[in-house]
């Protein structure tokens, strides 16, 4: 009789496993991606302004993690990051760039198979722009911190039901008015309109939990 029982218990538990391994994971999302970055409008703040020097110092590397509550699988609520960096120099200089920005954000999913998720996600956060430059030898920083809003694409393969491959195609804009740029052992306020298009193509992995 006890061996039934066990025996039972067992088989309950084996079936049980089964069915919960068949369902979807819990309704939380983490990714982590790293890809290809470009400004596509950078700031006119560079040590030097000529539209072949901005083109030159677009392009970079850009990475984000974000993650998500999803209460049905359609749509999501949660956290994005994402940063970017990108150099350039010159006979007289050079620029380093850095962008991070934070911003809560919302996504619907209209396709979402067994295999296949495809959505989009928009927010509006905070972006940090960064310049650690070089100017004939002596260093200059240019900060500013601004609201900005995003827009993406998501597209995912599901490699099981806790694992896929993610990628996203990821556009910030804002318009940073004012800006502390620090040279020759000064800090000076510049208030003048540079237009921040950070874009993003990433790629990486997708966990669900």
């Amino acid at each position: 009789m006890n061996k039934r029982i066990a025996g039972g218990i067992l088989f309950s538990l084996l079936n049980l496993l089964a069915f919960a391994q068949e369902k979807d994971p819990s309704h939380h999302l983490f990714s982590i991606q790293a890809g290809y970055g470009n400004l596509l409008k950078s700031s006119k703040l560079l040590t030097q302004n000529t539209d072949a020097y901005r083109s030159k110092v677009r392009d970079g590397l850009a990475w984000n993690a974000s993650y998500y509550f999803q209460p049905i699988p359609a749509l999501g609520i949660g956290m994005l990051y994402t940063g970017q960096t990108s150099e350039a120099a010159h006979t007289e200089g050079s620029d380093k760039l850095y962008t991070h920005y934070f911003a809560p954000q919302f996504a619907v999913h209209p396709v979402n198979s067994k295999r296949v998720t495809l959505g989009l996600h928009v927010g509006a956060g905070i972006l940090s722009y960064r310049n650690y430059s070089e100017v004939f030898g002596k260093d200059r920083t240019v900060k500013s911190t601004f609201l900005a809003f995003n827009a993406g694409l998501k597209a995912e393969y599901k490699l099981s039901a806790n694992w896929g491959i993610g990628v996203d195609c990821l556009l910030i804009t804002s318009d940073m008015n004012e800006s502390k740029v620090h040279y020759h052992d000064e800090t000076v306020d510049v208030h003048q309109t540079n237009y921040i298009r950070p874009f993003s193509l990433t790629a990486g992995l997708n966990y669900r939990f």
